[in-house]
């Protein structure tokens, strides 16, 4: 799949835990892709740290594994998702033939 037709299944939703089927995000919106892939979005999202709230400037927020991205470029944080995305496919393709052969 192409980055173009990755970005092409990009599906907004205001609650990602209906798309994921995961109490964990219940109240935070964002886009989900290729059914499993998301990136929240952040606009006006109050962090609460140290007993301070602070309201993010960022727009949306990428995190896969213990990495985490804050950007207002939603392309920029697509195009690194997709690059995980296509890792993934290229393993399970690479696992499939492998178990085939």
């Amino acid at each position: 799949m192409t980055f173009e037709e990755f970005q092409a299944t990009r599906t907004f939703t205001p609650c990602l835990a209906d798309m994921l089927n995961d109490g964990c995000y219940e109240h935070i919106a964002g886009y989900v892709y290729a059914d499993s892939f998301y990136i929240e979005q952040r606009s006006g999202y109050v962090h609460h740290a140290n007993g301070i709230d602070s309201v993010l400037s960022e727009d949306y927020e990428l995190t896969i594994g213990r990495e985490s991205w804050v950007d207002d470029d939603l392309e920029q944080l697509e195009r690194i998702l997709w690059d995980t995305f296509a890792q993934e496919q290229i393993a399970a393709e690479e696992s499939a033939y492998t178990l085939g052969a």
